[in-house]
Parts: C-alpha cells; sequence; structure tokens
C-alpha cells in the first residue's frame, strides 16, 4: 500500500467519474434488488428500480432474517458482535457515498434560505490519495455485508443454544438456510446463455507454429470481451486484452499494429507508407501469427478489404468471425517506417502531401535495428507563432517557435528496435479553423505563403487545428554531415 500511496501521481489515470451514482441509496438497505422475484412486479418495483439504477452494482439489501439475526447477537452476543457492529455501520455510511440519497433523490437542508446536500463522510474520504481512485463507494457494503454475515451467525449460535428441542432447532436452521439465499437473489430466473463452438478457434488452439494471436478491429468494450473469451478456447497470447481502466501505453502495440494493417502504401501521404514487407515485419516482431477479424466492429468492411488485400482469403470463416494466417517474414526491413496515430486529419495537397495535426498528435516509428538520427520535417502554422515540442519515446526531443513555411529538424535521437513513438505537442493547444485553411494565403507572423497553393472557397468544415506537417522523415546520423549546397563544381 505505501508503494503505491507514493506514487499516486503516476496513477491518477484510475481516477473515473461517477461516484453519487455508484453510491448506496439509503433504502437500499431495506428493499431486495429490482429483480427479485418478490419485487419485479410488485408495487416496490418502480422505487426498487430507480435505487438501484445499475442492476448490480448498487445493490445494498441486508435481509429481514439475516437482520434479525444480527440484533439477536447484539443481545446474546456482545462481546463478540461489537466490533464487528462497528465495521458494518462504518463501511455502510461510507458506502453511501458523498451525499446522502433517498429514493435517489439528494437529500437537501435549508440553511439561510439556501439548500444545500447532506454532506457524508465519503466527501472528504474520497479526496485523500488512493481513495480519490474509487468511483464506486458502493462496494464497501460488500464488507458491510461481512460484518453482518458475522453476527448473524453470531445470533443464529445464540438462538440454538436456547432452544432445547433438538428437532424444532434443526427446523429453524434449514428455514433460515433457505430463506437467506432466497432474500439475497439479483434476478431470478438467472440469465445464461449458451457457450457457441467454433471449429476455427478450436483448429488455432491446436496451431503451434506461431506465438501470438491479433484481434482486429477492436472498437469497443464489446469487442475486447469478445476477444477475452475467444482466448479461452485457442489458448494463444493476444495482442491486446484490455481492462476498463487501461494504463496510460497498454494499448499502443494494438493500437499500431491495427494502423499498420489499414495504412496506405505509396507516397501519398507526408512520409511513405509500410509495405507488404514491412508489415509482415512488424507482425513478426510481436509474435503475430494468426490475426481474428470481428466483424462486429468493422460495419463498413474496410478492415476485411484490408488483411484480404495483405494476405489473401482467410483460412477460416464462421459467421462471428475469420482467422487469417501471417505469413513469416521473408526479408530484413532496413529503412524505418511511419505509422499515423491519433489526432491526425487525413492527407491534403499544400504542393506536397500534408496533414494537419491538433493538440497531441503521435506518430508511430517501428525499426529493425537501433539507430541513431534525426527527425526532420516541414511545418506551416497557418495562424499565428505555434510553439511545438517534439518527444521521442516520451523524452524530449526539441522544441520550435514555428511562425513560417520551413523546414525543421530535432537534435539526434535513437530509434530502438521495434516500435518507437513520437509525439507531436502544440503548446498552445489548437485553433479552430472554418473551411480550407490554405485559403489564408499566409500566417499573420510570417505573411505570404511562399507559393500559390489552390484552395477550396466553399468548404465550411470546422477543425481544430495546430500545425500542418510535411515531408516527414529519419535522418541517420552519417546523413546529417552531408553537404547542404555546391558552389561550382565542388562542395
Amino acid at each position: 500500500f505505501l508503494p503505491t500511496l507514493l506514487n499516486s501521481r503516476q496513477l491518477t489515470f484510475l481516477a473515473e467519474r461517477g461516484v453519487v451514482l455508484f453510491s448506496i441509496d439509503l433504502l437500499a438497505f431495506i428493499i431486495p434488488a429490482p429483480n427479485h422475484p418478490l419485487v419485479v412486479n410488485s408495487p416496490l418495483a418502480d422505487l426498487a428500480r430507480r435505487i438501484v439504477p445499475f442492476e448490480i452494482e448498487t445493490v445494498g439489501y441486508i435481509g429481514l432474517v439475516p437482520l434479525a439475526l444480527t440484533i439477536l447477537s447484539l443481545r446474546w452476543r456482545w462481546r463478540e458482535s461489537r466490533v464487528w457492529l462497528i465495521l458494518g455501520l462504518l463501511t455502510a455510511i461510507v458506502s453511501l457515498g458523498p451525499v446522502l440519497h433517498i429514493g435517489r433523490e439528494i437529500v437537501r437542508i435549508t440553511v439561510e434560505n439556501d439548500l444545500f446536500p447532506v454532506l457524508m463522510p465519503y466527501a472528504f474520504i474520497g479526496r485523500l490519495p488512493f481513495l480519490q481512485w474509487s468511483r464506486t463507494p458502493d462496494r464497501l457494503n460488500e464488507t458491510t455485508m461481512f460484518a453482518a454475515a458475522i453476527m448473524g451467525s453470531l445470533g443464529m449460535a445464540g438462538l440454538l443454544s436456547r432452544i432445547k428441542n433438538r428437532k424444532i432447532g434443526w427446523a429453524i436452521w434449514l428455514v433460515v438456510c433457505l430463506d437467506i439465499p432466497f432474500e439475497y437473489i439479483v434476478r431470478w430466473p438467472m440469465p445464461t446463455a449458451p457457450i457457441p463452438s467454433s471449429p476455427a478457434l478450436t483448429e488455432l488452439a491446436r496451431g503451434t507454429s506461431f506465438d501470438a494471436v491479433l484481434n482486429f478491429p477492436v472498437t469497443d468494450y464489446t469487442g475486447n470481451l469478445n476477444a477475452l473469451f475467444q482466448q479461452t478456447i485457442h489458448q494463444h497470447p493476444m495482442i491486446g486484452g484490455r481492462v476498463y481502466r487501461d494504463q496510460p501505453g497498454a494499448l499502443i502495440i494494438h493500437d499500431f499494429l491495427s494502423r499498420t494493417i489499414t495504412a496506405t502504401t505509396g507516397s501519398d501521404d507526408i512520409a511513405p507508407g509500410p509495405t507488404v514487407g514491412q508489415r509482415a515485419a512488424a507482425l513478426a516482431h510481436f509474435g503475430v501469427g494468426r490475426i481474428i477479424y470481428q466483424p462486429e466492429g468493422d460495419p463498413d468492411g474496410s478492415a476485411r478489404a484490408a488483411l484480404e488485400a495483405l494476405f489473401g482469403a482467410p483460412v477460416a470463416t464462421e459467421e462471428s468471425l475469420s482467422v487469417y494466417s501471417v505469413p513469416s517474414r521473408q526479408s530484413p526491413v532496413t529503412d524505418p517506417f511511419f505509422v499515423f496515430g491519433a489526432n491526425w486529419y487525413a492527407p491534403e495537397q499544400w504542393q506536397a502531401p500534408t496533414r494537419w495535426f491538433y493538440g497531441r498528435a503521435s506518430v508511430y516509428i517501428f525499426s529493425d535495428t537501433d539507430k541513431t538520427g534525426a527527425l526532420a520535417f516541414t511545418a506551416i502554422p497557418g495562424n499565428d507563432l505555434r510553439r511545438l515540442i517534439v518527444n521521442v519515446n516520451g523524452v524530449e526531443a526539441a522544441r520550435f517557435g514555428v511562425g513560417d513555411w520551413a523546414e525543421y529538424r530535432t537534435s539526434s535521437v535513437t530509434l530502438h528496435k521495434g516500435l518507437n513513438t513520437i509525439e507531436f505537442f502544440d503548446e498552445n493547444g489548437s485553433w479552430q479553423y472554418v473551411g480550407d485553411p490554405r485559403c489564408q494565403n499566409g500566417s499573420a507572423v510570417a505573411g505570404p505563403f511562399p507559393f500559390d497553393i489552390p484552395c477550396d472557397a466553399n468548404n465550411r468544415e470546422a477543425r481544430d487545428l495546430s500545425l500542418a506537417i510535411q515531408n516527414l522523415r529519419f535522418v541517420p546520423e552519417a546523413a546529417q554531415y552531408s553537404a547542404q549546397a555546391t558552389f561550382g563544381e565542388t562542395f
């Protein structure tokens, strides 16, 4: 706990909103779950659904029989029960969240003609390091129920010790054992679903010629759950496999490989797209031998088209998935290649292919070996002076004031073998432009552009822009010192 507490600033990604919604309603302690068979069609149904907005998360029902046994334990076994009583009450109060609500209405009191919500202890506890990451105070109710279970057991023991007739004692014990599970039913009948058979995944499980599997595309949480379920069948390591609160950078490999598959090949971008051989090299680097295509994440069929263009027909096809085989790598790839990540717009022409980015934009560079060199690119501000930072693998490599259409080059950086992440960060944030920014014909700092750029005067699209980038490339260290000008016939 202490190392976690000391490094709390690095774990802020765990913070989530919704703490009030994921709190226990005071009435939830005495009203069963909304889908309980005795509640679902009763006059309590609407109230039960209101106080438990999530079918499982915010259920706090203690139960009538457990509550009665708890009271008996306090009367007959006070010495053993008092510690559990304190624990149960404390966690029950904290599980109510930062404000008191009854019937899902926040309780407010009047102070000098103004209404204020009734603050609960969690409003202060939830601001402490470590505890501020939890948006679900209702889960503290599990400790409340644990304390109630201990006190209920003590109450039952006290009751049975006072019943002289053994048969009556056994009958009471049996009734209680049947009643408590019934009171705690969350839903009846419990929903079930058949486990579908998958010959393709079964066959995949027998494969030994490859290491990892890539699920593609995985566009949402449901797609990820399907991928995790599929792994229980094929049993191979997988690229991806996420939890709800992703660690920063945890999905970089999956994002890079997914974008590598769909990247365009050729020179119609600010950096040449990866060739088929380069894509195979990247997949082989991470051990990917099979790709499971998930059609639910591909409504327009573009992902399937990209896979078939690269790998041909799938080796297995079912209604819910297809399996593609990734060819083994044929030859080494000597040149690093670029794949564009988040916050980039599609290429457009400014005498050369150009991409605008906004805020923080990521670029992936895959290299077959460690390489030292510099990143070079042309930047177009299109507005006022922009403060650009270029980070390489999380370390600042350069800082520029970009006010003119010009070429820029970072200091020497090292690309590691495999995947590298480049970040273009505009410290000014972004600026919004409606229309085609080429129609500005210049910037406020440097004046007119050095070239006449055709533009679309009818374009009325609103976009957040930072800088436009052209001719992005990695310049190896040996090439950085080549001659930059020719004098006569000599350098």
